[in-house]
């Protein structure tokens, strides 16, 4: 029915009758009706459509939020003795389920992913990221809510309820930064919150017009804490400046490595991209970009991986008459760039660079060196780690994946390559180059890997003349096994000495 009494459509009077009732209005003409009692939750078109139906767990409705432009739902059910989040599309497909404790009142950010359930048997504010549905801070409530609202981008928070041992309603504005920190009682004498209280709490939830609302005066002055003195500490040791010596020309060169450096781990990006696209590890591109593709595996990213497992099945049979993988586009440009960057690490101009000491100390092949200056790239510029971001389907995940660094290092069809384990193993990981984590609930191809942290300082840095010139690990006549043992000995000392230092 429109707004002026015309009646546009009865489509929803059989699911009506049906038990079912109206929980939310979804945009576009549709409307979500739920049944608890039967577990059923429909969306329903103006247009006598059912465009989908959701199973939801047969227990009391407590609301539907609707966010991310209308694609995604949360709903959320009171049980026993918690409160079920469930996050789904509107197509009817359930990403998943977050459990909690009773909550009074929750608000969602429409245009992202945020959320904030009050949990009145603690009275805590519960922070969620109903994307990765998980519980990213929990801090007490700065009175009892009963109302939360987030605007849609989830930049402010208003929470409303009754402070302890007062009759009268309060609503409160902080900015959401300050329910992350828990830094409630700071962020209510901030300027940047506002207090608005009511002269009758029976009239503070009853629509009462925003003018009879008794604010603060906005001349009222408001005591502002001042910003704490800043300290500065001297450093532990000396610092060596980057670049600080060997002329002008000297400078140009190391300059032309790590632009060539970055330039290279970018085109090594890409090849991990189409990669992944071809392995079904990236959703497939679509015309209409969703936000929530990254968490939800399709059944076309389910066909695309189990067809790479057949393709490497029949290769390994002799059958298969084509490549397992796409050719990458940019392999030409990828070889030249290769091939550029090692002549800059041959260059005398950055035999003091630590990236070019750490090739010729190792002795680094040429996919090491790409391995190496790969993850080099996302410890000094941050747009690496937006795009290991979006390779690991996790903004919080900007380092690669130890199951990435195989991958480039294949020379065959994806797959258990022994040779790619041993040599990122060989090259890298065990000379402490690189540092793959140790989180036992992720598999070993999950585990982020990242450069030494010793590594990570020098790679920029000029060194002295007193460790360049030294003489060279390839002039010392031992055998590879005498060198290994050197290698990780004194990589043992280095580490010693630097937990002493700290």
């Amino acid at each position: 029915m429109r707004t002026d009494g015309v009646l546009v459509s009865e489509a929803i009077g059989a699911d009506i009758d049906d038990g079912f009732s109206v929980a939310a209005l979804l945009g576009g003409r549709r409307l979500i009706l739920a049944n608890p009692a039967r577990g059923e939750l429909r969306v329903r078109d103006v247009a006598q459509r059912v465009v989908s139906t959701i199973a939801i767990p047969q227990a009391e409705l407590h609301s539907v939020e609707v966010f991310l432009e209308g694609r995604t739902l949360a709903i959320c059910t009171q049980e026993e003795n918690h409160s079920r989040l469930t996050l789904c599309r509107s197509t009817g497909q359930v990403i998943r389920h977050l459990t909690l404790p009773p909550l009074a009142c929750w608000g969602v950010a429409r245009e992202r992913s945020a959320a904030i359930a009050y949990i009145p048997s603690t009275q805590q504010l519960f922070v969620l990221d109903l994307r990765y549905g998980r519980i990213q801070a929990r801090h007490p409530a700065p009175f009892e809510v009963d109302e939360i609202f987030l605007d849609p981008k989830g930049e402010r928070c208003i929470l409303a309820g009754f402070r302890p041992g007062q009759t009268q309603g309060s609503v409160l504005e902080v900015p959401l930064h300050a329910v992350l920190r828990g830094a409630l009682a700071d962020a209510e004498q901030s300027p940047e919150s506002s207090e608005m209280v009511e002269e009758d709490a029976a009239k503070t939830f009853s629509g009462l017009p925003p003018s009879e609302v008794v604010q603060v005066d906005e001349q009222t002055e408001i005591p502002v804490q001042p910003p704490p003195d800043v300290v500065f500490r001297a450093p532990s040791r000396p610092h060596t400046p980057a670049f600080a010596d060997g002329g002008a020309e000297g400078q140009d060169a190391r300059r032309q490595l790590l632009g060539q450096a970055l330039c290279h781990a970018a085109l090594l990006v890409e090849r991990l991209l189409i990669q992944h696209r071809a392995l079904g590890l990236l959703p497939s591109l679509t015309e209409e970009p969703d936000a929530l593709d990254a968490m939800v595996v399709s059944e076309t990213d389910v066909a695309v991986i189990l067809r790479g497992f057949r393709s490497l099945s029949a290769e390994l049979n002799g059958t298969w008459p084509g490549p397992t993988l796409p050719q990458d586009p940019n392999s030409e440009q990828l070889a030249a760039s290769r091939a550029r960057l090692r002549d800059l690490l041959d260059d005398p101009g950055v035999a003091r660079m630590g990236l070019a000491c750490a090739v010729r100390v190792f002795e680094l092949s040429e996919i090491a060196i790409d391995l190496l200056v790969l993850a080099a790239a996302a410890e000094w510029d941050l747009r690496f780690g937006r795009l290991f971001g979006f390779l690991n389907n996790d903004i919080g995940q900007q380092r690669l994946l130890l199951g990435q660094l195989v991958l480039l290092a294949q020379r065959t069809a994806p797959g258990l390559d022994e040779t790619a384990i041993d040599r990122v193993r060989r090259e890298l990981l065990r000379p402490g180059l690189l540092v793959a984590g140790d989180i036992p609930q992720l598999p070993v191809a999950r585990q982020m890997v990242h450069l030494n942290a010793h590594l990570s300082e020098l790679i920029v840095t000029a060194l002295p003349d007193s460790i360049v010139s030294g003489k060279s690990w390839d002039k010392l006549r031992w055998q590879p096994e005498a060198k290994e043992a050197i290698r990780s000995a004194l990589h043992r000392e280095l580490h010693r000495v630097r937990i002493a230092r700290c």
